[in-house]
């Protein structure tokens, strides 16, 4: 199971959730986990998860 968040930053609140929508569908289009940021001049920063912090070693 994968989850992605997006975080979308505005102007106003309509501004935010137009940035939000723009983050799921760039999220629909890739498959890995993480984490987008996006800004009021819709730049879009992705932060993949580092996944070998996800696994404990005994």
């Amino acid at each position: 199971m994968s989850v992605g968040v997006v975080i979308g930053y505005g102007e106003n609140v309509s501004h935010a959730e137009q940035n939000v929508r723009l983050g799921l569908r760039k999220m629909k289009e890739d498959d890995k986990a993480s984490i987008l940021v996006i800004d009021e001049q819709q730049s879009i920063t992705t932060k993949l998860p580092n996944y070998e912090k996800r696994f404990f070693k005994r």
